[in-house]
């Protein structure tokens, strides 16, 4: 990782218009069933604040991104989210948009492992939305076809962001 992503513990922010576009498509059929989101990687809480559920859960590495996301309407735990066990089948949505780094203990691109790790936690009719740099797309097609997925389109950024940061989204 560069050494300003590292100053920054990677964290590269959602935009926020990307944060409500996707929030909009989890509309859930019964309006009156409770549903949940986490954000494993959630910053200060701005892309989870998007979803319109009061059940939005995040994990924040940074103490002061996590007091920041505290201080929402947010259930945000402080640390590492590899070290959280979410339980199976217990998500309606997985908001991804992990460091983009090497994991050299795994060996495997972070975005790759947090998708790895955090994919069962959703239910079988969930949504997953993972967030990714546009040079590990071949690298994710391999690996998403060892999960219990069933990708439903890639997107990239729209215009200037795409230009910028060379982003796609999965949602599975």
């Amino acid at each position: 990782m560069r050494l300003e992503g590292q100053a920054r513990l990677g964290y590269y922010p959602t935009p926020p218009a990307i944060a409500h576009i996707l929030a909009r498509a989890c509309r859930p059929a019964h309006a009156d069933q409770p549903w949940t989101v986490c954000d494993p990687f959630c910053g200060p809480g701005d892309a989870l604040l998007a979803f319109d559920t009061p059940y939005r859960y995040g994990v924040e590495l940074d103490e002061g991104r996590a007091a920041q996301a505290t201080a929402q309407p947010l259930t945000v735990i402080t640390g590492n989210a590899f070290d959280v066990s979410l339980p199976a089948q217990s998500l309606s949505v997985l908001f991804l948009n992990p460091p983009y780094d090497w994991d050299p203990i795994a060996n495997i691109r972070i975005e790759l492992l947090a998708l790895h790790t955090f994919v069962s936690a959703v239910k079988v009719h969930g949504l997953v939305f993972l967030i990714f740099p546009k040079t590990i797309l071949s690298s994710l097609l391999t690996t998403a076809a060892d999960l219990p997925l069933r990708p439903l389109g890639f997107y990239r950024f729209p215009d200037p962001d795409y230009d910028r940061f060379q982003q796609v989204i999965l949602i599975a």
